[in-house]
């Protein structure tokens, strides 16, 4: 649970603020500092200016401004270019300068700060010197989760050579690429390797339909796949990978664990040393270390990864479709001819609505090209057939 100090202003774990000694209050389950890009975007919705105020996100669509919890609506504008426009012009008028103020949010924590940064050293040292025959890797996606986990890992071991590589799907953020730019420049004796694939998402989405919450298939050729064969060519021992999972993240990832073979690359160990971390607690480190991150969390992203993913939320595609217009517009436009071309009446409503999100199976795709075949499976040495001698009932 993230508290606040009404008199110093700024989120904390701790029950009492560590800067004036008054007793702190329940706040909210995350607390996300918001910078004056999407200050700008929430004064048009708000149709108040908040650009001087101190603004934190609470999850999701609500935010704690100036000490006041306000919920933000966004929907009546979705899809709507005439305001969205006037929402581009707004943040082009606006001088971009490093003024956002932190101070208290850092110096309140640092006790915090310090204990879990102290933790994850230790973490780290003791995961290395396990697997010291293993090749150690840093998983980097240009996202906030990995940047931290590659300062953590760098500054632990004392070796800034250690090898990053990048999954490059080729459906990054621009952002993140002109990130990935930048952090290479920062760190010049890092080595990276970049992959990706050489399938073409466009023709993919043509055979498989776009990506679904349920059909996830870009995942694998695009990301998992590519690093997977990198690795076969470049590294000949087995592999520590630490990455920036935590368990916070999501459902899934919270039954995630600490340390654990790689289901997806089978001579790989995988780390996580911030896997306990909260939202706050990245952010803590990113402004006390002030360590440079990807521009898209000052646009008012929550989270880095694919343009195009439908993991993606509403927030998401409306902050897309205000800086990567272009972009959003290019895929937008194929979501409605997809939509018409498998029978959707409703397709404008089908694709506003993320319902497409939700898509199973392959229905309206091309499946003249399909078919099955009755093939015998034990056709290799080591193959063995099991015969079931007892009756399948409803308990077995």
């Amino acid at each position: 649970m993230i508290r606040w100090c009404k008199n110093c202003r700024y989120p904390t774990k701790n029950k009492t603020c560590k800067l004036c000694n008054n007793k702190t209050e329940p706040l909210s389950e995350e607390a996300i500092p918001v910078f004056m890009h999407e200050k700008i975007i929430l004064s048009y919705l708000l149709n108040k200016d908040v650009t001087s105020e101190q603004v934190w996100n609470l999850g999701r669509n609500y935010y704690l401004i100036n000490g006041e919890r306000i919920v933000v609506n966004y929907s009546s504008i979705l899809n709507n270019e005439r305001e969205i426009e006037k929402i581009r012009e707004n943040i082009s008028n606006y001088k971009e300068e490093d003024n956002e103020e932190f101070s208290n949010f850092v110096e309140g924590n640092k006790q915090h700060l310090d204990e879990i940064i102290m933790e994850a050293n230790q973490y780290i040292k003791e995961t290395v010197s396990k697997y010291e025959n293993y090749q150690p890797v840093v998983s980097w996606s240009g996202g906030k989760d990995s940047t931290v986990t590659s300062d953590l890992v760098r500054k632990t071991t004392g070796n800034n050579t250690i090898l990053h590589i990048f999954g490059d799907t080729t459906l990054e953020f621009p952002t993140t690429y002109k990130y990935f730019e930048e952090f290479k420049k920062d760190n010049m004796f890092t080595p990276f390797m970049a992959t990706c694939s050489d399938k073409n998402f466009s023709e993919l989405c043509d055979v498989f339909g776009p990506p679904s919450r349920v059909m996830r298939w870009c995942c694998s050729i695009f990301k998992t796949g590519p690093i997977s064969r990198s690795f076969n060519d470049t590294i000949g021992k087995k592999i520590l990978t630490f990455y920036g999972i935590r368990k916070s993240e999501s459902a899934s990832r919270s039954k995630y664990l600490r340390t654990v073979q790689s289901p997806k690359i089978s001579r790989q160990i995988v780390s996580a040393p911030i896997i306990e971390w909260s939202d706050d607690d990245v952010w803590l480190y990113i402004l006390s270390e002030k360590i440079n991150f990807n521009k898209a969390y000052k646009y008012g992203f929550r989270r880095v990864g694919c343009l195009y993913c439908p993991n993606n939320s509403m927030w998401s595609e409306f902050l897309s479709s205000i800086y990567f217009k272009e972009e959003y517009k290019k895929w937008k436009e194929y979501l409605y001819t997809f939509a018409k071309e498998i029978g959707k009446e409703d397709y404008i409503d089908y694709v506003d609505t993320g319902n497409w999100k939700a898509r199973q199976g392959g229905y309206g795709l091309d499946n003249s090209m399909t078919k099955l075949e009755n093939v015998e499976c034990n056709l290799y040495e080591n193959a063995q057939n099991y015969f079931m001698k007892k009756p399948i009932t409803k308990d077995r």
